[in-house]
């Protein structure tokens, strides 16, 4: 089975997003939602990596192609920079910070698998991709009913409505489920029976999740996936009613957007604190990337300095902490810089183009390319307003690829290179995958170290894990804080001093040192300052610092 889906390279790229997306390892890890999928990723990119290799010089005769290749290439050099060059730990940048996993090995896995995917689509095979976005989405969604009525055999901790399915946040559940909601409805036009049944199907199933996530953002990506199939449904039938729907559209986006705002008549349907806190994150991104344009301030880093560059006024408002932009351009800016932000914007805008040429090419109403289309804009209205996951960054480089692939190939299926020049690199690709286990196991391993000290309350061993290669700010907080609870003082010191050794820009490592009575009043004043050098807008550590004095 391995090899029949390996030797069909666009099938093994899917099929490694559909494990990824439903990927989970509670019974192994602590951040079990996470490191899999980072693992899963980052060794089939390695695996798949010789076949760009060996077909570089032909993958670069094609313009699109290479302009492709050029930009993916300055994103990694870029990143690579900035893991030289930024104030926050390499081990964070190189592997991600714990619970989100973006580091540089998952961009550039992800960078890897959207040139995978348009070297070996064929137009016949855009349907493999489609189904494998609705099966996940349907098998992730069925789990997060599960969970809704109390039927999940795993304890999970989380501090939202506990419905994250194998995603492991609502927002970004109903995000999937809104994506594959319009595909999954189009199914609608095939006469067969089962597809039909089905079909409806899926339909129940998402729009349920939707619904139970309680996530405004699916509702909106569904308006957008839908919109886009219409339009270029009507474009091709009449182009009086297309430009009347287009009109439409616009002016109620327009309206949407004002009512999220908070500046329309109807802002009490849309509008959520959540909309206020994004606006308070985007702020506080635009003013770390301005200060920090070139580099940024840290690939998967934004943690560490969001409070720095939070202002005054967002410090008294809904004051929530993020890690994370929750705005894909956003982040990339202030993680890597304007520069890197430029270049994921110019595949964007490639992708685009791109698909006009495609589009133009079939010259009809198509149900898979509308489905194609649907899934993308789909991706974009969550990437405007959520932060990244690895599963929906990974459709979204699969999708960037597949449509940049197919305006090169059009509807050619004799574009891909024989089984037996792929099997002759076969020892080459082994060799990768293998470098990739070893390099991914240390992330693994202290993963699972760390759970097996919570579960047999081993304080020596839980010290050991959160020092272990490679370091995480969030496991010596939570090993800090855990020894802490058991009255085990002394210990947990020793691993805040070691927190704020490995990341002296972590405000929970200083918390460690802050909260716990055994250090001395030079370290704990200490703390504060640096607290405050991290934060100076925390009106709470303002007045402790006095309170110390």
């Amino acid at each position: 089975m391995f090899k029949v889906i390996s030797n069909d390279i666009y099938l093994f790229a899917i099929s490694v997003y559909v494990g990824v997306c439903l990927v989970l390892t509670p019974w192994l890890n602590v951040d079990s939602l996470v490191i899999p999928k980072v693992a899963i990723l980052f060794c089939a990119a390695m695996y798949l990596l010789p076949l760009l290799l060996i077909d570089l010089k032909n993958f670069l005769n094609y313009r699109m192609f290479k302009i492709l290749f050029i930009l993916c290439s300055l994103m990694i050099i870029q990143m690579t920079l900035v893991v030289f060059t930024s104030p926050a730990p390499w081990e964070q940048q190189v592997f991600g910070k714990s619970g989100r996993g973006l580091g540089l090995i998952t961009e550039v896995s992800i960078l890897i698998m959207m040139l995978i995917a348009s070297r070996y689509i064929e137009f016949n095979r855009i349907k493999i991709l489609i189904n494998g976005v609705m099966f996940s989405a349907f098998i992730s969604s069925a789990y997060a009913i599960l969970q809704k009525y109390g039927f999940d055999i795993f304890d999970w901790y989380t501090r939202t409505n506990g419905i994250i399915g194998t995603l492991g946040n609502p927002n970004f559940q109903s995000a999937l489920a809104a994506i594959a909601l319009v595909p999954a409805s189009l199914y609608f036009r095939n006469n067969n029976i089962n597809s039909k049944i089905l079909s409806f199907l899926m339909f129940l199933t998402f729009t349920f999740t939707i619904y139970i996530c309680q996530s405004t953002q699916g509702y909106l990506i569904v308006c957008f996936s839908l919109c886009v199939v219409v339009l270029i449904y009507f474009w091709y039938r009449n182009k009086f009613i297309f430009s009347g729907f287009l009109l439409s559209t616009l002016i109620f986006g327009i309206i949407a957007i004002a009512c999220m705002l908070k500046i329309w008549p109807l802002a009490a349907v849309l509008y959520k604190i959540s909309v206020k806190s994004r606006g308070e994150f985007f702020r506080s991104a635009i003013s770390g990337a301005n200060d920090n344009p070139i580099f940024g301030v840290g690939i998967d880093s934004f943690g560490d300095f969001s409070s720095y560059y939070r202002s005054a006024t967002d410090a008294s408002g809904v004051n929530e902490y993020t890690d994370n932009a929750h705005n894909y351009f956003l982040n990339y800016a202030v993680t890597g810089g304007y520069v890197l932000a430029l270049l994921y914007l110019a595949i964007s805008i490639l992708t685009i183009i791109c698909f006009f040429k495609f589009q133009k090419l079939v010259g009809k109403f198509d149900f898979k390319v509308a489905s194609l289309a649907s899934l993308w804009v789909g991706f974009q209205a969550q990437s405007i307003i959520s932060p990244g996951t690895i599963p929906l960054l990974l459709l979204g480089s699969l999708l960037n690829g597949t449509i940049i692939g197919l305006s090169v190939w059009g509807i050619s299926t004799r574009h891909n290179p024989p089984i037996s020049r792929l099997n002759s690199i076969n020892p080459f690709r082994y060799f990768l995958l293998f470098v990739g286990l070893l390099f991914i196991y240390p992330y693994f391993n202290v993963d699972r170290l760390q759970l097996h000290s919570l579960k047999t309350s081993d304080g020596a061993l839980a010290i050991v894990s959160a020092k272990s290669y490679p370091e995480s700010s969030l496991r010596y907080q939570r090993i800090g804080n855990a020894l802490m609870e058991s009255n085990l003082l002394p210990q947990s010191l020793e691993v805040g001093r070691s927190a704020v050794e490995f990341n002296p820009n972590s405000i929970s490592a200083w918390g460690l040192i802050l909260a716990n009575n055994t250090a001395t009043i030079e370290e704990r004043r200490l703390a504060v300052t640096e607290i405050l050098r991290i934060d100076p807008n925390n009106l709470d550590v303002l007045e402790l610092e006095k309170l110390i004095k």
